[in-house]
């Protein structure tokens, strides 16, 4: 079985997979990334109001197979701009 290995950057650690994991294909490793992208947003968005998650897959001969990555950024109605925050309040009308 061939095995892909998972480094994830959350914005303040970068953890490199030494070890790797088997998956029967190309796609099930993506998949698996796809999963551990949202586990690690689920886990970090409670106590933060920006992040950055990235995850990169690579095959046992250091090959890229696939990055991802997502992107949060949440604001107050009191840390929005001021022309932002009337924007949104009449869009809402």
């Amino acid at each position: 079985m061939p095995v892909f290995y998972f480094t994830t950057d959350d914005g303040i650690t970068v953890d490199v997979d030494d070890l790797g994991v088997d998956f029967p294909d190309a796609q099930a490793a993506i998949d698996a990334a796809k999963v551990e992208l949202a586990d690690i947003a689920k886990s970090m968005l409670p106590d933060r109001g920006f992040a950055k998650i990235t995850v990169n897959v690579t095959n046992s001969e250091g090959g890229h197979v696939y990055r991802a990555s997502l992107t949060f950024e949440g604001h107050t109605s009191e840390q929005l701009p001021q022309s932002q925050a009337l924007c949104d309040r009449a869009a809402a009308r």
